[in-house]
Parts: structure tokens; C-alpha cells; sequence
């Protein structure tokens, strides 16, 4: 194309009735035309070249946000599958301690004075029995305030267990690591297990529970989580030695929350 301009061009400046060049300027001058014609198609060329781009990134951007979206569709299935492995290897040691909780219980044996051995949970219920008793002589008058309640709960307290340290020891310690094997999870709905635990606990193993976190022994470890967990819900306010322990704890021990409160 460009050698037909070149060819052609004098031909039509000749045949307008241009004079013809006398000299070199005059005969690059009549080529003018078509350089004009060639920079105008090299700009159009520039514009087609950038539109051409524009399309290409265009492309490349939405490429980009569909590996964008693919990899966070992966990433949530990770983070799902995670959450699942993490529920599932919780749940397999809560049942497990769960499982040893029970089997504690029925391995308890309670020598009553009068009789054999008794068995089941009715061991627990003869250990509470004992506390109320032992209670009763240490606190024989009614308690003034909370400092002296407490210092008759600890004190009959832990009387007891010395005495009964052997049968209770591992039965509290397996209590209070399942207990905080929940409250220190990453799971999502806690009291959905704690519930499950309130629920294995007869109503003489709560009341032994509710001097349990008031004593020396489970004020820090106990008491916390038995607010928490609302763990006295079930509590049979009759089988309480003084109505007046049961302030000792926060409302929220027996169930009752504020609103929208995390159990």
C-alpha cells in the first residue's frame, strides 16, 4: 500500500494540474497528503491497540474474581470441615469423661452403720445425708451473715472430706475436669453439653455440689463453674441446710439470666 501511494500520488498531482516539482522540497512536499493519511491510521491503530487492552484486562479482572470466589469457596469448605474434626474430637472426650463420670458414681460404696453396702446414686444421697448431719452439729445456731455462713460451710466441709476424701476425690476431680473441659472449648454452644451434664447429676449430687463450690476446696474452681453452667438449677431448695446459703450464689447459678446472656 504504501508503495502504490508513493506510486500513484504524482500521477494525481500531475493529472489535477499541479506544476511539477523542481526540486527535492517541492517533491517530498507532494508526498504530505500521504503522510498525514499514514499518521492518522497509526493513531487509529494506537486507539485499537488500547481498546484491544482495555477488553484483555477486562477479561484478566474477571478471571481474577472467579479464582477469587473459587478459592474462598474453598477456603469456607476448609473452615467447615475444620469446625466439623474440631466438634467431633470434642464430643468423642465429653462423652468419654461423660462415660467415667457414671462409672465413678457406681463404683462409690457408702458404709451406712446399720445395713450393707449401699449402691447406685443412693450413695451419693447417704454422703449428703452425713454432711447435713456433721453440718448441723458445727452450726448450731442460725448464721448472722455471709462470713460466718461460709466459715460453717468450711469448716464442716472440711471435716467431711478428709473423711470421705477417698470416694470423693476422684468423683470431684472427674467432675470439675469435665466441667472445665467445656468451659475452656472452642465449640459453639456450650450449655448444650453442660446441660447434658446437669442432666446425669441426681438431686443429692447438686445439693453435694452446692457446698462443694462453697467450700475452701471448690470456691475457685467450683463456684465459677457452677454459675456459669447454671448447674443448680435443679437444686431442691428444701434439701439446702439454711435458706440463707442459698444467696451465697450469683442468680444466674439457679438459671436465672439476664437477657441475651452467653451460657
Amino acid at each position: 500500500m504504501i508503495i502504490i501511494s508513493v506510486v500513484v500520488t504524482p500521477q494525481i498531482i500531475e493529472y489535477l494540474g499541479y506544476a511539477k516539482p523542481t526540486g527535492a522540497g517541492d517533491f517530498g512536499d507532494q508526498f504530505g497528503a500521504v503522510n498525514a493519511l499514514f499518521s492518522g491510521l497509526a493513531f487509529v491503530g494506537v486507539i485499537a491497540a488500547l481498546i484491544y487492552q482495555k477488553s484483555e484486562l477486562a477479561l484478566q479482572r474477571q478471571e481474577l474474581e472467579q479464582t477469587r470466589n473459587e478459592l474462598r469457596g474453598q477456603k469456607e469448605q476448609l473452615e467447615a470441615q475444620n469446625r466439623t474434626f474440631r466438634q467431633q474430637a470434642f464430643e468423642n472426650t465429653f462423652f468419654q469423661l461423660l462415660r467415667l463420670h457414671n462409672e465413678i458414681v457406681d463404683s462409690l460404696g457408702v458404709h451406712p452403720s446399720m445395713g450393707g453396702i449401699i449402691g447406685g446414686r443412693d450413695k451419693i444421697s447417704q454422703l449428703y445425708a452425713e454432711f447435713r448431719h456433721q453440718f448441723n452439729l458445727v452450726a448450731m445456731t442460725v448464721p448472722g451473715d455471709d462470713k460466718q455462713a461460709l466459715e460453717d460451710i468450711e469448716l464442716t466441709y472440711e471435716e467431711f472430706y478428709i473423711e470421705h476424701q477417698s470416694q470423693l476425690g476422684h468423683y470431684l476431680g472427674n467432675l470439675c475436669a469435665l466441667l472445665e473441659f467445656i468451659a475452656h472449648s472452642s465449640i459453639e454452644n456450650p450449655g448444650l453439653y453442660s446441660n447434658i451434664v446437669r442432666a446425669q447429676l441426681s438431686t443429692s449430687e447438686i445439693s453435694l455440689l452446692f457446698y462443694t463450690g462453697l467450700s475452701a476446696l471448690g470456691h475457685k474452681k467450683f463456684k465459677p463453674l457452677i454459675e456459669r453452667f447454671s448447674l443448680l438449677e435443679g437444686l431442691d431448695k428444701k434439701a439446702v441446710a439454711h435458706a440463707l446459703h442459698l444467696d451465697l450464689y450469683a442468680p444466674q447459678a439457679y438459671g436465672q439470666r439476664p437477657p441475651n446472656a452467653e451460657r
